[in-house]
């Protein structure tokens, strides 16, 4: 309990404490900064008046032709007593004489040099000197009672050594009584804090945040009112709770049978984007995805696979003389002899129009040249049951084989077996042709 206590304390401390102490700070530098200015207009003034006493002296050397007498006044005033710079410049501008141990001094002496001409008002610098002392200047006009306007300016500086700090002379009149107010202030706000506020309610606060702990609810003060209200405060959070929990529970049960009725769709769309409208066959997108990973794995596996490259001879004709409704019929036939001809596990697929193709994984040339002859077969006994026409379609086929080709990548087999098709086309229709190994890295001639 005492170091509950403490801590409280401690927090109280902290609060009006750094409250008090910017204020005590801010008061400082007011008054610190408004001494600061008032004590260098006062110096500007004093140093003002000091040159305008001194000026009237150099007024009638400076018109002399000679200039030793100026140099030696020069001299002089220099070596009084805080007087760190003095310099002569004549109404053009130009610096006639010039006496100082400081080259800061003597830059700033020089720094107006040639551009001061006609009357000019006096001014004030203060700039810190290479002893770090303050120095402060000042430029008055030069008159001679002969002249009406003036003959020259008088630049002068004096040391500002033995000058009293703003914040130390009023450190015993303002900034003690201050600190003293906001000592005193600071011990009775803690006292007050800790007593009648913060301590009933830390001790109130430590209570209701352990479930178990009993608040004093009896109590007929502001305490047993904030008892009460943290009470029905955590009855409330609980039925909360409660509410939150079954909500998540039919939340997560309803994102979860979404997510499976989603990904059900997603998959029946992708499915459908690989798929032949027409013939129900994979479309050539499927192909594409999937030939280059199967004659990559059949190539490391050190296994052969066959591609079957077919086309319909005479389809445009027939497809013409009986209508479109016949090619259609006659395409949707082929799809169904290839489907039916084959494995489950190899690939046909409709290329679009009257091409095809088919991939058989782990099988041979000979095996797939003999697929393909015995498709050309049915396909040719089907055609002889419909009308007859001038130039009746056939199959003609190319086959293409990993060992037999030597493919290294999807598009070797099928450049392959495009080869071997051509030449079946070319060699009559209605006949099948084996690619050769050079079919796979050259195109039709």
């Amino acid at each position: 309990m005492a170091g509950d206590h403490t801590r409280v304390n401690q927090t109280i401390l902290l609060i009006p404490g750094i409250a008090l102490v910017g204020v005590f700070a801010t008061a400082c530098a007011l008054h610190g900064i408004n001494d600061w200015r008032r004590l260098r207009n006062a110096q500007a003034a004093r140093t003002i008046v000091a040159a305008q006493l001194v000026a009237p002296q150099a007024g009638p050397l400076l018109l002399q032709r000679e200039g030793s007498a100026l140099h030696e006044w020069t001299r002089e005033m220099q070596s009084r007593p805080g007087v760190r710079l003095v310099a002569v410049h004549d109404k053009a501008g130009q610096i006639r004489s010039i006496e100082t141990k400081s080259p800061a001094l003597a830059k700033k002496a020089v720094w107006s040099e040639g551009v001061m001409a006609g009357l000019y008002s006096p001014a004030t610098w203060q700039i810190e000197g290479e002893d770090e002392q303050i120095v402060c200047g000042a430029m008055v006009p030069v008159f001679v009672s002969s002249e009406p306007a003036p003959v020259g300016q008088l630049t002068i500086a004096f040391d500002l050594k033995g000058s009293e700090s703003p914040i130390a002379s009023g450190l015993l009149k303002f900034y003690v009584p201050l600190l003293a107010v906001t000592v005193l202030t600071w011990w009775w706000t803690n006292s007050l804090l800790s007593k009648r506020i913060l301590t009933p309610f830390a001790l109130l606060c430590r209570r209701a945040l352990r479930p178990d702990a009993s608040l004093p609810l009896d109590r007929e003060d502001q305490l047993g009112d904030m008892a009460r209200a943290f009470h029905k405060l955590h009855e409330q959070i609980d039925r909360w709770r409660d509410e939150a929990q079954c909500l998540e529970v039919k939340l997560e049960k309803k994102l979860e049978s979404q997510s499976r009725t989603h990904l059900k769709e997603l998959r029946e769309v992708s499915r459908q984007a690989e798929l032949d409208p027409l013939t129900g066959l994979n479309n050539r997108r499927i192909l594409d995805n999937h030939l280059d990973e199967l004659v990559h794995e059949h190539n490391m596996q050190h296994a052969d696979m066959s591609l079957i490259m077919i086309d319909i001879d005479n389809f445009k004709n027939f497809n013409d003389t009986l209508g479109h409704p016949a090619g259609d019929e006659l395409l949707e036939f082929t799809g169904k002899l290839l489907r039916k001809s084959v494995r489950d596990r190899d690939m046909v697929v409709r290329l679009g129009g009257d091409e095809f193709a088919i991939v058989l994984p782990e099988s041979t040339t000979k095996e797939a040249e003999a697929i393909a002859r015995r498709l050309t077969a049915l396909f040719g006994q089907f055609i002889k049951t419909l009308p007859p026409v001038r130039h009746p379609p056939s199959l003609s086929a190319g086959v293409a084989s990993l060992y037999m080709t030597n493919a290294r990548t999807g598009a070797e087999l099928i450049r392959a077996a495009d080869e071997a098709l051509y030449r079946a086309k070319n060699a009559g229709k209605a006949c099948v042709v084996v690619a050769r190994e050079s079919d796979a890295k050259v195109g039709k001639p």
